[in-house]
């Protein structure tokens, strides 16, 4: 008997209008970046994610252009659109956000930067904001300790954008927490901070990409070479040897390099079968091998298990892969829920291996639902006449459209319920009532 009322029932609801909610795929990751307790992530429609600080898992911040880069600070995000225009959220302590100004509030709606455009690349790191216009020049803001601005003046904070002066044309930049390095349009390799007040030369030349970790840095040269300098104690150079490099030595046995990735005294390489190899320390087990040990990483050991990864971005204890799926995989410490993986771990808890992070359902901002003419009923046979949302016309019975919801798609035709588990508990109670009204009592295993 009741088999048979939820047949009917369901049949019924199908003309009932109401908001079912429907599960679709994770977004497709594109760019990501991390910062020091902060990460976001790009999706191929050009929305932005965040977690981490205050979000322990993904959600979604609206900017109202389409965005085509991330960088992430110490507490703060940039996004780049594609009209080179930037956008800021987070804190704004020493004006690492560039909005003119210096404030102890977490800023959790995207701004526009004022006074730059025509913008093409970004960057981060802990307070400071930098930003490489369509000509070649340096913008930055923010904390200059050490110089790392580049502005060499002694002003400790700059509130808005400021072109850097007197250094060539750049086509990339990258900052670090005690460097910041630039690559002209000539692959000579520049770098500023660590108490300098103008920019030094690097003794390398035909670079094609740069990356910086906390006290260690690499190059990967046009003839896919790659040569590292900095802090060695810990075996992150991944020449076999705990000695620091003051300049550029060519690390051997690196063959077929896809990218190249430097954290805190730990360093990644992705080769071309997209595998993750990864030394130096592993205290907490941010080389992703599974496990924690004391012992040092001095050259490159696969990540196992772990293939199909097309780009990697490591943070100072945590990291994050982008498979060529468009999944997003994370492992590291996670004492700020900087890995985004929320309900899934325990708050505080480090992950040794990659694991994909999930987007849920809450991390999508929608509209509120519009209040309807419709009057309330216990019944949820009985549908109201004249039930229409004030801003809807009255339905001419077309089908409904399909509208993206974040990890949903909404039926805009159903308006009636403002969620599905609304309706199921509805659907439940009713037919419980019924069965006590009909044959006199409740049989629970005749439920399902």
């Amino acid at each position: 008997m009741l088999k048979k009322m939820i047949f009917i029932f369901l049949i019924l609801l199908c003309s009932i209008p109401s908001k079912v909610m429907f599960a679709a795929s994770s977004p497709f990751i594109i760019d990501a970046a991390i910062g020091g307790n902060i990460s976001t992530a790009l999706d191929s429609e050009g929305k932005v994610w965040l977690w981490g600080n205050q979000f322990l898992t993904p959600i979604r911040k609206e900017i109202p252009e389409s965005i085509i880069q991330v960088a992430a600070g110490g507490s703060h995000v940039l996004a780049l659109s594609s009209g080179g225009t930037v956008w800021v959220l987070g804190k704004n302590m020493n004006g690492q956000l560039g909005l003119g100004n210096t404030d102890y509030v977490f800023h959790d709606v995207f701004t526009q930067v004022p006074g730059i455009t025509g913008i093409k690349k970004i960057a981060a790191s802990n307070e400071r904001s930098f930003a490489l216009d369509n000509n070649g020049n340096v913008w930055s803001w923010g904390f200059s300790s050490n110089n790392l601005l580049g502005h060499g003046t002694g002003i400790m904070t700059y509130t808005s954008p400021t072109q850097v002066k007197d250094i060539p044309s750049v086509k990339q930049i990258v900052s670090s927490q005690n460097w910041t390095y630039v690559l002209t349009s000539h692959e000579d390799l520049l770098a500023w901070g660590n108490h300098s007040q103008g920019y030094s030369m690097y003794l390398i030349t035909d670079v094609d990409t740069v990356v910086s970790g906390v006290s260690h840095s690499f190059a990967i040269k046009k003839d896919h070479t790659l040569w590292g300098w900095g802090s060695g104690y810990y075996g992150e150079l991944g020449n076999s040897i705990r000695v620091d490099e003051p300049l550029p030595i060519l690390i051997p046995a690196q063959t077929n390099l896809n990218q190249i990735a430097a954290g805190n005294a730990s360093s990644f390489i992705v080769k071309s079968d997209h595998t993750v190899w990864s030394w130096g320390l592993n205290s907490i087990g941010q080389l992703g091998f599974g496990f924690s040990d004391y012992n040092l990483h001095l050259s490159p050991q696969i990540i196992q298990n772990f293939t199909g990864v097309d780009r990697l971005i490591a943070g100072e204890n945590n990291t994050l892969a982008i498979k060529l799926d468009g999944t997003l995989w994370t492992w590291g410490r996670n004492v700020m829920g900087q890995l985004g993986l929320g309900g899934q771990i325990s708050f505080n808890q480090d992950i040794m291996s990659p694991t994909q992070i999930i987007f849920t359902t809450s991390s999508i901002p929608t509209s509120p639902t519009p209040e309807t003419n419709c009057g309330k009923t216990d019944n949820p046979f009985e549908i109201p006449e004249n039930c229409t949302s004030p801003s809807e016309e009255p339905s001419n019975g077309s089908s409904p459209t399909e509208e993206k919801g974040g990890d949903f798609l909404l039926l805009a035709g159903f308006n009636r319920y403002p969620d599905f588990l609304d309706i199921i508990a509805n659907i439940t109670e009713w037919v419980y009532k019924a069965e006590l009204e009909i044959t006199g009592y409740l049989n629970i295993s005749n439920h399902w």
